[in-house]
């Protein structure tokens, strides 16, 4: 499997106005192979970062889901966790 380049839209911590003392930050509004494709997706408030996957998304989202979504998504359901 080779390794891809994963492009993640992160909020900034101190929400919309940066004063939100409560808002940490980091949560993903937007992700994308393409870095052009992420850099349209930014605001003020967001923040570009790249993340290299070696498969490791792959095996945790396979854990997550349940035969039916993965039939949706169009993957072999038969494949076990």
């Amino acid at each position: 499997m080779e390794d891809k380049i994963i492009y993640l839209v992160v909020t900034r911590g101190g929400g919309m106005d940066g004063r939100d003392w409560m808002d940490k930050g980091g949560k993903i509004t937007y992700a994308s192979l393409d870095k052009e494709d992420s850099s349209k997706h930014l605001d003020p408030w967001n923040e570009l970062k790249s993340v290299i996957d070696d498969g490791t998304f792959l095996k945790d989202a396979n854990k997550k889901i349940n035969p039916l979504d993965r039939l949706v998504l169009g993957l072999d359901p038969k494949i076990r966790r």
